[in-house]
Formats: C-alpha cells, sequence, structure tokens
C-alpha cells in the first residue's frame, strides 16, 4: 500500500478543480459513505485529520498547512462558525480553535440529487504546535491510470458515522 494515500485521494478531489487552467469547469463530485469496518486511529501521522462542528453538527477536516483545514463544501454550507478540535475522541480532545474565516468553493453546488464542487477552507485562529499539517500533493503524485486498473488500496480517515451509526471517534480503514 502506498504511504499516505487518503492524502492522494484528497489531492485528487479536491486540488484539481482548484488547479483547473481551461475555459471548462471541471466538476468534481462527492459520494457520503460511512467509514465501514473501520478501527479506531490513534496514529501520530493522523493527528491532522480534525473534527468540526457546526450549527449542530459534525465533519471532519484535514489541517493541510499551518492555520488552514481543508474539509467537504457540505460541511461549511450555511455555516456561521465552526469549531475545529484536534484529538481522536469527542471525549478525548487535545485542543481547540476557532475558524476566523470559511471559504466554501464559489461554484459549489448541494441539491438531494447533485453535489459538485464539494470543497472548503478554513482559516483557523491558532494551530496547535504538536500537530503536523498533512500538505496536499503535488499533481505529480496523484493517482495514476495505473493505480486505477492496479486497484490500488486507498486509506480513509475521519469521525464520519461508522457501520452502527455510532461517531466521535477517528477511524480509519482501508479499500
Amino acid at each position: 500500500m502506498k504511504s499516505g494515500l487518503f492524502i492522494i485521494l484528497l489531492s485528487l478531489l479536491f486540488t484539481l478543480p482548484l488547479s483547473a487552467c481551461s475555459d471548462q469547469e471541471q466538476k468534481v463530485h462527492s459520494q457520503f459513505q460511512n467509514i465501514i469496518n473501520g478501527t479506531p486511529d490513534t496514529s501520530t501521522a493522523h493527528q491532522a485529520v480534525v473534527y468540526l462542528s457546526m450549527n449542530g453538527g459534525a465533519c471532519s477536516g484535514t489541517l493541510i498547512a499551518d492555520g488552514w483545514v481543508l474539509t467537504a463544501g457540505h460541511c461549511c454550507e450555511g455555516a456561521s462558525s465552526i469549531e475545529v478540535y484536534f484529538g481522536n475522541s469527542t471525549s478525548s480532545f487535545t485542543s481547540s480553535t476557532m475558524a476566523s474565516h470559511i471559504y466554501l468553493h464559489p461554484n459549489y453546488v448541494g441539491t438531494t440529487q447533485e453535489v459538485y464542487n464539494d470543497i472548503c477552507l478554513l482559516s483557523l485562529q491558532s494551530t496547535p504546535s504538536s500537530v503536523t499539517p498533512i500538505p496536499i500533493l503535488p499533481t505529480s503524485l496523484a493517482i495514476s491510470a495505473t493505480d486505477v486498473s492496479n486497484q490500488i488500496s486507498l486509506e480513509f480517515v475521519g469521525f464520519g458515522l461508522d457501520e452502527y451509526g455510532g461517531s466521535g471517534v477517528k477511524e480509519t480503514t482501508t479499500s
């Protein structure tokens, strides 16, 4: 399994629409899926995966640089404030901060039929020095046609719903 494959997936899903060079808009579709058969994740490498609380709901995000979290646009839609928590479980967070600015993709579409450009950047008021950001990978490390044809495993990390409908614990799984 390639190291950091969940970041490659994020790179593929989130950077393509931001770096499109043509006049034709490139749309990225997101899918809502639970973390099935995941296991609790306490890895030091995944401490940059954060829990977001807004408008009575919750989402996962990734600290991609000091002071910046990348998350899904549907998490930010309509949010007036977002609190960002660092740690592995809602019962044991190590620190928190507020998003000072919320930047929803300008071409975000979120309806019951389709979701496109499902990207949001959060500028944070502060970042814990103990958490190392997971930077967005360059295009040269994106998933290739060879990776797809070889059906490489991808690693997913987040606070999403598990197969029992539970949430609040950072989990990891591969597919």
